[in-house]
């Protein structure tokens, strides 16, 4: 589909609850501290929910191995329960899955009907040394994922990314070229390269694509060793800041935002970066 084509959708709002969460090397624990915020939610039947990366379990060191989660277990079963008892849409972010013998940072998603999906595996793994943090090498848990995945939901389609994707623009603008209304970018970031970062990538990703931005993340202290900057956030096409959670705490927090989704076609219309990129360029 052609990002600049007109579209219309079943709502003219989307009902989206943001999480934030500090979360542990403790998938119990985790999912127990999650499942106790969702008693305090207000939900109502076509809502999502949008968890950040390593939502149901967080390495407290490189050396630990990574936890995976088994969809036909019955791991996820109390969030598949509260899926389709409340008639809500959740999207876990990003956890390990094993595919054909290999560990994935992947994306999950809760449908109302309690059915579960493994979809958006990470391109971009963070194996990276910032100055004054330990080494990170992401391959060395992870293989890496080798395409791109929408989905729909609603009538609203949606592009996936996880964390260290934010920073390449290129997978966002192949997204916007598939004419998708809402980028994920459930999220990870080190306290230290957030404070820089963090706001103005995704607001940037945001502009370039004229898509809504939702970025779940980490934020807190995490076991006492690891700090992750937090600030979730949803950008609108613009640019704006729609919803934000500033502070950080050791227990999951959400904020419900209602996206106006009149606000897509409106940033294209004025500015028409899908019709401009067409054109190219030559060197």
């Amino acid at each position: 589909m052609s990002a600049n084509k007109s579209k219309s959708y079943p709502n003219k709002s989307m009902r989206v609850h943001l999480v934030q969460m500090c979360s542990v090397n403790d998938k119990k624990k985790n999912l127990d501290d999650f499942l106790t915020h969702l008693e305090g939610v207000n939900a109502q039947a076509g809502d999502m929910f949008f968890l950040p990366e390593n939502s149901l379990f967080m390495r407290g060191s490189q050396a630990e191995v990574v936890e995976t989660f088994d969809l036909q277990g019955g791991e996820l079963e109390p969030l598949q329960n509260y899926c389709r008892d409340k008639q809500v849409f959740m999207h876990l972010g990003a956890i390990g899955v094993r595919h054909l013998e290999k560990t994935y940072n992947a994306s999950v998603k809760i449908f109302p009907d309690g059915s579960l999906e493994d979809s958006y595996r990470k391109i971009h793994l963070f194996d990276v040394e910032v100055d004054g943090e330990k080494l990170i090498r992401e391959s060395d848990a992870f293989h890496a994922g080798e395409s791109l995945n929408t989905f729909k939901f609603q009538g609203v389609e949606f592009g996936q990314t996880i964390c260290y994707d934010l920073r390449f623009s290129k997978l966002f603008l192949a997204y916007a070229d598939l004419g998708v209304d809402v980028i994920l970018v459930p999220s990870s970031f080190f306290y230290v390269t957030g404070k820089d970062h963090w706001e103005v990538l995704n607001r940037a990703r945001a502009i370039e694509t004229q898509c809504f931005i939702i970025a779940a993340a980490q934020g807190g202290l995490h076991a006492g060793k690891q700090k992750t900057w937090g600030h979730s956030m949803i950008v609108d096409p613009w640019g704006h800041i729609v919803a934000e959670i500033p502070n950080s705490s050791d227990k999951p927090q959400s904020v419900l935002a209602e996206l106006d989704l009149s606000l897509i076609a409106k940033a294209r219309r004025q500015i028409p970066l899908a019709e401009h990129r067409l054109r190219g360029f030559s060197s």
